[in-house]
């Protein structure tokens, strides 16, 4: 009985550990998102704002289309 109450005590921390390791790369996941969003509205705005100026080195970005989503 001893041996499985410590046994039931090692598996709980190990279940914690995890969970808060998963709740770490969600926050990672969600930052990394945000930031490429920004980073995507930024890319936009600055090539609106190049079309009227419309130097000999820029040139228009077409959009890529994605075959498939990532899955949960």
């Amino acid at each position: 009985m001893t041996r499985l109450k410590a046994q039931n005590g090692e598996l709980r921390q190990k279940l914690a550990g995890r969970d808060a390791a998963i709740r770490e790369l969600e926050q990672f996941r969600e930052l990394a998102l945000s930031r490429l969003a920004a980073q995507h509205d930024e890319i936009t705005r600055l090539c609106r704002q190049a079309v009227p100026a419309r130097a000999g080195n820029v040139r228009p970005l077409t959009p890529r289309v994605t075959a498939s989503k990532e899955t949960p």
